[in-house]
């Protein structure tokens, strides 16, 4: 039985498996913080995971980006919480009213 250290093909990785969106958002904007990179990914998955079409995606950009050039990361945010809050509704809605018809 061996003893010490485990071997290096033996050792697997630790911590959290790497996120590779994240990895790609930090290389196109490596002056952003972690926290600003962790608001600029949340955005994005929230508009794509609630099946937002590529122009409400890019109506979404646009209040984001400031008159000088820049790009406030937390309005970005918060208008993508705000469309796919409201797709959640309107997703909910429909599911409740094909609900409320009577069956066969």
């Amino acid at each position: 039985m061996p003893t010490g250290p485990p071997s290096s093909d033996m050792a697997g990785n630790s911590g959290r498996p790497r996120d590779l969106y994240l990895t790609y958002v930090r290389a196109m904007f490596p002056e952003w913080s972690e926290r600003t990179v962790a608001r600029f990914a949340r955005a994005t998955r929230l508009l794509c995971l609630t099946g937002c079409s590529a122009e409400v995606r890019e109506r979404v950009l646009r209040r984001g980006r400031r008159p000088w050039g820049g790009f406030n990361v937390a309005a970005y945010l918060k208008a993508a919480e705000d469309v796919a809050a409201a797709r959640l509704v309107d997703q909910d809605e429909a599911g409740q009213s094909e609900s409320d018809q009577p069956g066969d």
